[in-house]
């Protein structure tokens, strides 16, 4: 059998760091007693979609697109507590497009 020089396919700490973040988004907004519905596949940057759901279990059709942000280091301002985020300009103004369809 001959030797392969190939390169062997890689899955980067990023993307690990990646679908960790949205496994925790998944878990809060369960907690929280909403619908989640993951975007799968390859996406744009919406991870997924959240459907609340009210204290009687009804759905009302009331549906919000996330994106979810993780990183392996701390983000701007963070405390034990709190952090800010500033989204990129590309982001709000893909966010903001979304808005008006």
């Amino acid at each position: 059998m001959a030797t392969s020089t190939m390169t062997p396919k890689k899955v980067g700490q990023s993307n690990m760091t990646g679908s960790l973040g949205v496994n925790i988004v998944e878990r809060r907004v369960l907690e929280m007693g909403f619908l989640w519905y993951p975007s799968g596949g390859v996406e744009a940057g919406i991870d997924g979609r959240l459907e609340i759901r009210n204290e009687d279990a009804e759905v009302k059709n009331l549906i919000i697109s996330v994106q979810s942000k993780a990183t392996d280091s701390k983000f701007e301002a963070e405390t034990d507590t709190e952090f800010t985020y500033t989204c990129t300009e590309r982001d709000l103004h893909s966010r903001l497009m979304l808005c008006r369809q």
